[in-house]
Parts: structure tokens; C-alpha cells; sequence
């Protein structure tokens, strides 16, 4: 049987039947062990169950059938497009064909540059097309050396002629939370990451056909008293500390949605809402696929930072654009994260204490420990004691070139004494 209703030729899709019985009062049919030989993707014919339907077909690219799912789970297919390579199992739909995950593993997508891995998309279902690939829920991970940029819910496609990467998010509430940025050591919330695998630079932007973008870029050492108390609302205990000690109890720091409830003796559908809403808020990873959690480092750096166990810092960058400037862009060279549209941002809430930059426009990088000390100003070593929180090789230096920066009742060199003893 040929998939030519389907837009390809005899010869290149083909499916090859042994004895099957087909019962023509229906307008279906159904068999298995069928090989299925598809040259775009198989060196060699494959095994695999085929449905095929008599529907009126008016267009062939639009065809649904036949329909071909393979049995193997685990194809590893390199360069179906260039420097793209994909893992997972396949399904072909008439002029569609689709990648699928397992019961336990998701179907994922590996992009390269410079033969060096950078991106990976992982999905439970892929749509491949002859003009690109697309997803409606998937996990991303952007690789920045030992560090990633991550999101566990968005949206994807890539357009293959012009082989654009975009990222946005769906119509799910997962969705809203924020990328995670571990190089840099932010929370990143904006509408649509969109890289071109020809250019050394991806974009942070608005929603396409917005004509304003807003992005906030939260430090991941940030904390506000103010906030911690409004995050526990009207319960006797704070959802944090609940978190917390149920991971402690099940001697980890992923575990289901439902065995939390059960735990909490409350009704799942409301123990998942608190679970969307904390990771819309950026305190943990929430897995809509096997309805379970993983408690990110936030949760132990708020509660410490209520009870004074650990220093913070009050650091918000607030970025708001007009088209066609983007709210934020990472050279993917060096990794400098350049943030326009940035009024000011505050050092210290109760010290009065903020960066207004010029022109709105201020560069995230890191630079090794020896080199910024040997070359840090007043205020670049101000930045340094309130973002280098954790002992890495690596610190964290927001660049503001030119910069002023405004404060009240106290000057620099007080200033520093203050935020070395109590950030």
C-alpha cells in the first residue's frame, strides 16, 4: 500500500502487508506486522501497526491517513534537519509525521552549534513537517557551559528555511512560570525566546505582533519579607515550610503531586493549583506529564533568608520595550545577557539605594573571581557583595556603562560595610 493520496511517491513510502483479511462493510481497516519502508527516514523498513481509512481528501497535504506507528519506542535519527538531531519513537499520519515518547521518557530534539550540543527540547509528541517542527507543551534546556537556561513548559517550533528556534508559552498555566537561568543565577520571565541557528545571538522578547514587551529578570538571591508573608496568605502554616518538610519526610527533593496531598489530607485538585501557583512564582519545577514536583534551591534560600541564616538581595530588573526593541539579549559567545528598557534597579529597598543606567540598557555577565577584583570600581564591587551569594569559580557582574546611582544618609564606604554584614 503507497502513501501517494498523502503526496508522496509510490516508491518512497510504502507499506507491505502479509495475510490480513479486510471487511468491506466498513470503510476502516486495521493489521499488524506490517513493514513500512519511508527512505526520508528508515535506511532499512520498519515494523509497525497500520490503519488506513477511505475519507474524501481534497488536499494532500492535509491527508490523515494512512496511519503507521512503528513499535520500536527509540529511533535516533541525526541531522533530519542541519545540526538537528532526533530520539524518540515515530508515528506517520497520512502527510504528518509525529514523534512520541514512551510511558517513562519523553521524545526529545538535540541542536546543535559548532558541533557543540545547545539546545535540547524534550516532548511527549513532536509534529514534523517538510517545513519545520513544532510542539505544544515541551521542556527546554539551554546549555551555557556547566549552566543552562530551563524551562519546563512552553510551546516550540522551528521554521526550517529561515532555521528559527522559538519558544513561547502555551495555553497552559505551567506555562506562566518563570526560565531559570542558573549562569547568571536569575529568574527570567518574558514572552518568546527565538534564536536563529545562523546567528550567535538569541532574543527575549514580546509575544509576536505585540507592538510593547515587559520582562523581569529576578535575582536568584532575592527576597522581601513583605513577600514571604503574603505567600502564606490566610493558612496556619506557610506553604514553603510545607514543602520543605514534605521533602524532607520522602527523602527527596522531586515526588507526586498526589502523595503530597495525601500527606497534607487535602483534595488533589487543590494541592495542584498551590503546586502551579508556586511555580508560576518561580519556587519550583512543576512536571504536568507525571504530576509530580522538584523543589528548586528557592525554597530553602527564602526560608533561610526569613530566619536570617543566609544574606539576600532585593535585585528586580524590570525591562519595558517598544517594537522593535527586544526586551533582552544573550550573546551566545561570551553569554552576556544585554537588558534594555531598564529604568532602575534598587540594590537596597531600605537603604534607598538604585542604578539608573542611560540610555535604559545594562549587560549581565560573569567574569572569573581574580579578574573582577582586580578591575572592579565602587559600584561594580557593590554589585559583587550583593550577587555573589554561593562559592562558585564564577561571579555574577552586572556592567552599567555609563551608570549613576543615588542613596540617602550614608555614602559608598559605609554602604559597603553595610551590605558586607547584612546585605
Amino acid at each position: 500500500m503507497t502513501w501517494e493520496k498523502a503526496g508522496f511517491s509510490r516508491d518512497e513510502v510504502f507499506a507491505e502487508l502479509g495475510d490480513y483479511f479486510i471487511n468491506t462493510a466498513k470503510n476502516s481497516f486495521s493489521a499488524d506486522s506490517v513493514l513500512l519502508t519511508h527512505k526520508t527516514y528508515f535506511k532499512a523498513p520498519v515494523m509497525g501497526f497500520l490503519t488506513d481509512q477511505t475519507v474524501p481528501i481534497t488536499n494532500k497535504i492535509l491527508a490523515t491517513y494512512p496511519r503507521f506507528e512503528t513499535y520500536t519506542k527509540e529511533f535516533h535519527l541525526e541531522n533530519i534537519y542541519e545540526g538537528i538531531d532526533y530520539k524518540g519513537g515515530l508515528a506517520f499520519e497520512g502527510a504528518n509525521v509525529k514523534g512520541s515518547g514512551g510511558i517513562d521518557m519523553s521524545a526529545e530534539l538535540t541542536f546543535s552549534r559548532n558541533d557543540t550540543l545547545f539546545l535540547k527540547i524534550r516532548s511527549g509528541e513532536f509534529m514534523f513537517s517538510k517545513d519545520g517542527l513544532a510542539s505544544a507543551e515541551a521542556a527546554m534546556t539551554l546549555f551555557l557551559e556547566k549552566d543552562s537556561v530551563y524551562h519546563s513548559n512552553l510551546a516550540f517550533s522551528f521554521n526550517a528555511k529561515e532555521r528559527q528556534v522559538n519558544l513561547f508559552r502555551a495555553n497552559n498555566p505551567v506555562s506562566r512560570s518563570p526560565y531559570f537561568n542558573s549562569y547568571h543565577n536569575f529568574d527570567m520571565y518574558f514572552e518568546l525566546f527565538s534564536w536563529n541557528m545562523n546567528k550567535s545571538k538569541a532574543v527575549m522578547t514580546r509575544a509576536k505582533g505585540a507592538s510593547m514587551g515587559q520582562a523581569e529578570f529576578e535575582s536568584g538571591s532575592f527576597f522581601n519579607a513583605d513577600y514571604f508573608t503574603r505567600l502564606a496568605g490566610i493558612d496556619e502554616y506557610h506553604p514553603l515550610v510545607r514543602f520543605k518538610r514534605f521533602s524532607e519526610y520522602y527523602y527527596s527533593k522531586t515526588f507526586p503531586v498526589g502523595d503530597f496531598a495525601m500527606w497534607l489530607n487535602k483534595p488533589v485538585e487543590t494541592v495542584t493549583g498551590l503546586c502551579i501557583d508556586m511555580a508560576n512564582k518561580g519556587f519550583i519545577f512543576y512536571d504536568r506529564k507525571f504530576n509530580e514536583i522538584t523543589l528548586k534551591k528557592k525554597v530553602d534560600d527564602f526560608l533561610n533568608s526569613f530566619t536570617k541564616k543566609q544574606d539576600y538581595d532585593v535585585i528586580r530588573i524590570h525591562s519595558e520595550t517598544k517594537a522593535p526593541i527586544d526586551n533582552a539579549i544573550l550573546d551566545l559567545k561570551n553569554f552576556d545577557l544585554k537588558v534594555n528598557g531598564v529604568s532602575e534597579v534598587f540594590l537596597s529597598d531600605s537603604q534607598r539605594v538604585a542604578l539608573y543606567p542611560y540610555n535604559q540598557q545594562l549587560t549581565i555577565g560573569t567574569v572569573s573571581y581574580t579578574h573582577l577584583r582586580a578591575h572592579e570600581t565602587v559600584l561594580d564591587l557593590v554589585c559583587r557583595l550583593l550577587l555573589e551569594k554561593k562559592k562558585k569559580t564564577h561571579s555574577k557582574l552586572i556592567r552599567v556603562t555609563p551608570v549613576s546611582y543615588k542613596h540617602t544618609h550614608i555614602n559608598a564606604d559605609q554602604y559597603l560595610d553595610h551590605v558586607s554584614l547584612t546585605s
